[in-house]
């Protein structure tokens, strides 16, 4: 049985502490799992508090930063359908098409 949020401090060593890329969209999926019931989807991103969001959005943007697959393709989701922040389709579309072309040189 998962505890959510049991992982949330040992993602924030590894990115912090150790440079470790891949933890990025687990901060947002454990911040959300604690905030829902245990529960995960990033259209819960709106029914947080500014703060979680912000703290959330810092690490997605870093891990944008980083080129991470798994926040481009959150960051496009929050983005194109304004999940706590608002709608913004060219900065979807853009994601969206860096995403598209990850997966295709993946294949």
């Amino acid at each position: 049985m998962k505890i959510y949020g049991e992982t949330l401090p040992y993602c924030l060593i590894m990115i912090n502490k150790y440079n470790y890329k891949h933890s990025y969209s687990k901060i947002a999926e454990e911040i959300i799992s604690i905030n829902n019931g245990g529960h995960y989807d990033i259209m819960y991103l709106g029914k947080l508090n500014e703060g979680d969001k912000k703290f959330i959005m810092y690490y997605l943007n870093l891990g944008l930063k980083e080129n991470d697959i798994e926040c481009i393709f959150l960051c496009e989701k929050i983005y194109r359908n304004g999940f706590g922040f608002k709608k913004n389709v060219i900065i979807a579309d853009s994601l969206n098409h860096i995403y598209a072309s990850r997966i295709k040189n993946k294949r």
